[in-house]
């Protein structure tokens, strides 16, 4: 599904459509080769967003500002992640919300 979304959607809601797996952690084997590693749905979903590449066939270039906001998106996202996992690590951070 996600590969059609990048091919055939409209680039303007493309991240809308993507934007709620791009952590997801169910592992899928999208190679057809078994001994390729599994990889996460949210790192297949950042892979079609970023690289032009797709197994050897070009992806459509998406417009540049589509592009440029999506990076932006992404590291944003990145962001907000990261701080998670850590407070999830270290539930001390979170006590003066109880």
């Amino acid at each position: 599904g996600f590969l059609y979304l990048r091919y055939a959607v409209d680039p303007n809601i493309v991240w809308s459509w993507m934007e709620p797996y791009l952590y997801d952690e169910e592992p899928v084997q999208i190679a057809a080769n078994p001994a390729k590693p599994e990889i996460t749905v949210g790192e297949y979903v950042r892979q079609l967003l970023t690289e032009m590449d797709y197994y050897g066939t070009l992806l459509p270039r998406l417009p540049v500002q589509i592009e440029r906001d999506i990076k932006v998106s992404l590291l944003q996202a990145e962001q907000i992640e990261d701080r998670a996992k850590s407070n999830l690590r270290d539930p001390s951070k979170m006590d003066h919300f109880r």
